[in-house]
């Protein structure tokens, strides 16, 4: 007999996120008249991926949800959230200037 394995639990907040985005997919596909299968090969991935996306599946690997919100023409909307991550640039420039400009391995 096949078993799934245990599902992992989520912070509320991610599973919220994951919800709300899924919702959004929905209605910015639907608004265009597409159905899952035009958003899927409009985006490179199966009927199954975008269904996962709409359902806020956590299963969903990180380049196909990009590739998504690329054919919805979301990405624009997604690359500034992206760059506040760092919460200010001061921050950022004070993060990369105190980074190594290179990371070895360690010799046996």
């Amino acid at each position: 007999m096949k078993h799934s394995p245990d599902p992992v639990m989520l912070p509320y907040e991610v599973e919220e996120g994951l919800t709300t985005l899924g919702g959004r997919v929905s209605a910015v596909r639907r608004t265009l008249g597409w159905t899952q299968e035009d958003l899927a090969a409009k985006a490179g991935v199966n009927k199954k991926t975008v269904l996962n996306v709409e359902h806020g599946r956590p299963s969903v690997g990180i380049g196909h949800l990009l590739n998504i919100l690329w054919a919805l023409d979301l990405i624009g909307e997604l690359l500034p959230a992206l760059a506040k991550l760092g919460k200010t640039e001061e921050a950022v420039s004070l993060l990369e200037r105190s980074l190594p400009k290179r990371i070895r391995g360690t010799r046996s």
